[in-house]
């Protein structure tokens, strides 16, 4: 044999015992397969763990931590509000009218003159005042104040009155007021007019049975009433008509409007009159 071929079967005998085991023995697919199942399980157990971890700490209520009151902070405090009252705190139950007349005539008495508001009606006495009733605080809030003469019942099908309002041709003069809360007694007022269509008053309104030729203007007036009033504003009647004239026409205005009397209750007031005083004089004999 040649020295070539004897190189050539000592690399073969090499390759085949020696280095073809070896590979085989390194790449093994059985023991790879193996290994990445161990791999798989292990990744699988830590998963589980977390997520009892995590429902544990869900169930669990959160911890509250106290809260400490430092110099530069301050405990909150709610206050507790009351509902409005007007004036000062008490809560009127009744408008204070009065009716008189311009400044420079002496009356010896104001004419009595019927008024209507929301059901009741009474009559102004030998002074001008009148005194009505409220029962919400829209009647505080805001009035209507209207003068005329007569009104007229709006029915419906089931003979029951709807609105009352003013005739066509019938005169009338129209005020909105709008108290002020800060300051008793005062009011602003627009005069306006009623919607022509209907002419039906508004629910808050206060009736004044008088012919509005009579009227010559309405003002604010500052007078010390009890905590239960207010001064709403004052009717000021004209100074070149006479007393007597404008008796005639309000009782005429009463005889007009009975047959609204029985769609309002009277209101009636008790006045005290007050003793007479006894003068005691000394003499000398």
């Amino acid at each position: 044999m040649n020295r070539s071929t004897l190189s050539t079967c000592s690399l073969l005998w090499l390759v085949s015992t020696i280095i073809t085991p070896t590979i085989l023995h390194a790449f093994n697919p059985f023991e790879a397969l193996q290994q990445m199942q161990k791999q798989a399980i292990l990744a699988q157990q830590q998963r589980m763990q977390q997520q009892k971890q995590t429902a544990a700490q869900q169930q669990k209520p959160p911890q509250q931590q106290p809260t400490q009151i430092t110099q530069t902070q301050q405990p909150v405090i709610e206050e507790l509000t009351e509902t409005f009252k007007p004036f000062n705190g008490y809560t009127p139950t009744h408008l204070k009218g009065s009716i008189c007349f311009a400044c420079g005539k002496n009356q010896e008495k104001i004419p009595h003159i019927r008024v209507a508001y929301k059901g009741n009606e009474i009559i102004s006495d030998d002074e001008g005042f009148f005194s009505i009733p409220i029962e919400d605080q829209e009647s505080i809030d805001k009035i209507s104040l209207i003068i005329t003469k007569e009104v007229r019942q709006k029915a419906t099908r089931n003979n029951t009155i709807a609105h009352f309002k003013i005739g066509k041709n019938k005169k009338h003069l129209y005020y909105s007021c709008k108290n002020n809360s800060e300051i008793q007694g005062q009011w602003n007022t627009t005069q306006k007019d009623l919607y022509k269509k209907h002419r039906y008053i508004p629910n808050n309104a206060v009736v004044v049975f008088i012919d509005p030729k009579y009227i010559d203007h309405i003002e604010n007036w500052n007078i010390p009433l009890a905590s239960n009033f207010i001064a709403m504003p004052k009717i000021v009647l004209k100074n070149n008509y006479p007393c007597k004239k404008i008796t005639h026409a309000t009782s005429k205005a009463l005889l007009t409007s009975l047959d609204n009397t029985t769609f309002h209750s009277t209101v009636h007031e008790t006045y005290k009159k007050p003793a007479k005083k006894i003068k005691l004089g000394l003499f000398k004999n």
